[in-house]
């Protein structure tokens, strides 16, 4: 409990630590862990987010990243937030494009770096041998609810605590971030692509032909940022379209990202489609982004796949 702690996992080290994430997560461990989002079975080292997605009920914050910059400094942001909230934070940068490439990355000075962080507050799992304490026993059902509750309540003010820890970096290091944005969404706006990671950047591309298309980014995917979602795409007319881009698959007939969507704008008019694109790792270069406009356009189905092979 007295120091801050980092780790770093992918595809199925994340897998095989499903019961030690909801572990820490319902101890009430501040930590941060770094994903590299991979696919599950067979092995494979290209980009996908099942992994991280899978695991988005486990009790962890999940940002995700656009850019290695991005990546870094929301770590920076994390620890301030599992400290504030007491609930781990994790933050996700896709594989290979990101995790075998290079860019650019502005480092900051240590001595900014812990300004900007709080002091460290030792927690209640702090070792203490002149107050012996055991730790994950056994619990009872009335202890368990409060517990469960007391999580709930914490859970639900991230949102607003990332959101504030954001604006506060911006300030801070002059690099502004938010828990989504909006990219050329207004009453005129005829479709909306809703992306994470990497492929939001191959996107921003896109869209600069297509000036009838917008673009929402999600950095928080967990908890959802239901409200920021719903202002973001309130300017829209009531028959736009929603396209989704999902690069992961979890069994489902619907994405992670689709379901999530539901839920924030459930009682909403608007059409919303799911494409899978680039599940496994496979690229999506801009050609792929302008083959879901074009279809998201013209009659798809609820769920696409596009460059299926």
């Amino acid at each position: 409990g007295g120091e801050r702690v980092f780790t770093a996992t992918a595809g199925q080290g994340l897998f095989y630590a499903h019961e030690v994430l909801q572990a820490i997560s319902h101890f009430r461990l501040p930590m941060v862990m770094c994903n590299v989002g991979r696919p599950s079975i067979p092995w494979n080292i290209w980009s996908d987010q099942s992994d991280s997605l899978s695991q988005r009920d486990t009790g962890w914050i999940q940002f995700y990243g656009e850019s290695s910059q991005e990546v870094l400094d929301t770590i920076i942001q994390a620890y301030v937030l599992t400290e504030k909230t007491r609930i781990p934070a994790m933050v996700v940068l896709d594989a290979f494009y990101q995790s075998h490439t290079s860019e650019n990355v502005w480092l900051p000075d240590q001595n900014l770096v812990d300004r900007f962080l709080p002091p460290i507050q030792p927690g209640e799992m702090s070792i203490d041998l002149k107050k012996p304490k055991s730790f994950g026993g056994l619990l009872p059902p009335e202890h368990y609810n409060r517990m469960n509750y007391s999580f709930w309540e914490t859970m639900n003010q991230v949102e607003a605590l990332a959101e504030e820890i954001a604006t506060d970096f911006g300030a801070h290091f002059g690099r502004p971030y938010s828990n989504v944005e909006a990219v050329n969404i207004g009453p005129k706006t005829r479709l909306v692509l809703v992306t994470i990671s990497s492929i939001t950047s191959t996107a921003r591309g896109v869209i600069r032909d297509y000036p009838e298309v917008g673009l929402l980014k999600l950095r928080l995917f967990r908890p959802f940022p239901r409200e920021a979602v719903q202002r973001a795409l309130a300017p829209l007319s009531k028959d736009a379209v929603i396209a989704i881009v999902e690069r992961n698959f979890l069994g489902d007939n619907e994405g992670a990202i689709m379901q999530e969507m539901k839920r924030a704008l459930y009682g909403s008019n608007y059409k919303m489609y799911g494409f899978f694109a680039g599940v496994g790792g496979k690229d999506v270069p801009p050609v792929t982004i302008e083959k879901i406009i074009h279809r998201a356009f013209h009659r798809p189905e609820e769920v696409n796949w596009v460059d299926v092979g």
